[in-house]
Order: C-alpha cells, then sequence, then structure tokens
C-alpha cells in the first residue's frame, strides 16, 4: 500500500469519525474545532487506529477547554 493510498484511508476515515461524533452530540462543531479533530485522527490513524483514536480525543478536549475558558 502506497503513502498516497494511506492518506486518502486516514483523511477518509477523519471524516467518517468527525460526521459520528456530531451526531452523537446531536450539533455540529464550531469549524476550526472540527478540523483539529479530524487532523488529529488523520494522524494518528496513520500511526494505528488506536492512536488516531486517542490522538482525536485529546485534541478535542483542549479544544473544548479552550472554548469554555473563552
Amino acid at each position: 500500500m502506497s503513502v498516497s493510498d494511506t492518506s486518502e484511508q486516514a483523511r477518509f476515515a477523519a471524516r467518517e469519525f468527525v460526521a459520528r461524533l456530531e451526531r452523537e452530540l446531536e450539533e455540529p462543531m464550531p469549524v476550526t474545532l472540527r478540523d483539529r479533530v479530524a487532523f488529529g485522527y488523520e494522524i494518528g490513524f496513520m500511526h494505528g487506529w488506536r492512536e488516531g483514536l486517542r490522538s482525536a480525543s485529546e485534541m478535542y478536549d483542549a479544544a473544548q477547554k479552550k472554548v469554555n475558558d473563552e
């Protein structure tokens, strides 16, 4: 499998994860938060499935805390 195939799979998985998360939250996330969560998931996906979920969760929590602090 080539790097471009893997990165395309990572982008697809990240989009699916974000869509599922927004359905569970029952509201859309702000664009910057959505981008950060997708990016974290995508990078983590490239390093392994569990790592992707952990990375996305950490980025979401940090971004949500920042939004709540403002």
